[in-house]
């Protein structure tokens, strides 16, 4: 198999380990009750840190709804869904490679741009200690990520070789009543 067969995997592997490993080193205090920040920079800090690990679980649910799509690229139904679709979609107008770098780089650049700036400058501040419980919190995400990506890439295998089919034959049929 090829190193493309497991991208998916390995960023989970990856936002896994960020989550566990890194996370938990970013100024936290022990005890019981509320811990939250009292100061701006202290709230910064904050709210970096469990955005990173928001960001992290959605990638993680990402890739594996990405790999339940790779999974099944080889299956008869998967690819005479994606043959009738690809017939009837031809008389779509496809984006010009600018129109597609403008979306790109103007909403997911953007995006990018904001949340490492504010990552950095979040982090920057940060006392680096290691937090044992928020790192066992983080491994409960983590676990509860990946079982609910498991549970999703399942899902969407199905509906790639049952319902995207089965919607792939509706839209023929539509193109052949209506003389297309």
């Amino acid at each position: 198999m090829k190193g493309r067969d497991y991208v998916y995997y390995v960023i989970v592997a990856v936002a896994s380990l960020v989550m566990v490993c890194v996370l938990p080193m970013f100024g936290s205090e022990v005890g019981l009750g509320w811990n939250v920040p009292d100061t701006k920079a202290g709230w910064v800090l904050y709210g970096v840190t469990k955005g990173s690990a928001a960001v992290c679980n959605v990638t993680i649910f990402h890739c594996f709804v990405r790999q339940g799509v790779f999974n099944v690229k080889d299956n008869p139904r998967y690819i005479e869904a994606n043959a009738i679709l690809d017939k009837i979609t031809k008389g779509t107008k496809p984006r010009s490679p600018s129109r597609y770098y403008a979306r790109t780089y103007g909403f997911k650049g953007t995006s990018v741009f904001v949340f490492s700036a504010a990552s950095v400058i979040g982090l920057t501040n940060a006392l680096l200690t290691y937090d044992i419980i928020a790192a066992v919190a983080y491994i409960v995400t983590v676990v509860m990520g990946i079982m609910f990506g498991v549970l999703q890439m399942r899902n969407t295998e199905d509906y790639f070789t049952n319902e995207y089919w089965q919607y792939a034959k509706q839209k023929e049929r539509e193109e052949q009543e209506n003389g297309v």
